[in-house]
C-alpha cells in the first residue's frame, strides 16, 4: 500500500475538524431512524434487487491499493463478532477478492499485461 492524497468533499465549504465533528453529531442526534434498514453485499455489476436504495461503492484504484487483501484485516475481527448477528454480510472466511477492480500483477502469476487487461474486460 502507498501513501496517496486525503479524500475530501470539494462542495463542503469549510474543511476543518470542528464542523466535521458537528456534522456527524447532527447526523447521531437524528437517531433512531424511524424506519429499519439494512446491508447486504451485492455485485456492482448485476442489476439492483430493489427500486429504491443507497449504495455505497469504493472505486477501483488500478494498482495503487488492493483494498480486498487490506480489508482482510478487519473483515476476520467482524466476522468473529457479528457473524451470528449479520450471518449473510460474512459468510464468507475472506473478503472476495476474484471480481475486486485492481490490477494486481500477483492475481496473475505475476504479469503486468494480463492485470491491466482484466481491469480493461470490466
Amino acid at each position: 500500500m502507498v501513501w496517496d492524497f486525503a479524500e475530501c468533499n470539494p462542495i463542503s465549504g469549510v474543511l476543518d475538524i470542528s464542523s466535521t465533528v458537528n456534522w456527524v453529531a447532527s447526523a447521531v442526534g437524528s437517531l433512531p431512524a424511524q424506519q429499519p434498514g439494512f446491508a447486504e453485499q451485492h455485485d456492482a455489476c448485476q442489476p439492483l434487487k430493489y427500486n429504491s436504495a443507497i449504495v455505497a461503492t469504493d472505486p477501483p484504484y488500478y494498482d495503487n491499493i488492493g483494498y480486498a487483501d487490506l480489508a482482510d484485516f478487519f473483515y476476520v475481527w467482524l466476522r468473529r463478532t457479528l457473524a451470528d448477528i449479520y450471518p449473510s454480510l460474512f459468510s464468507t472466511l475472506l473478503v472476495p477478492k476474484a471480481q475486486e477492480l485492481v490490477a494486481s500483477p500477483y492475481r496473475f502469476g505475476g504479469d503486468k499485461m494480463k492485470a491491466r487487461s482484466f481491469l480493461k474486460k470490466v
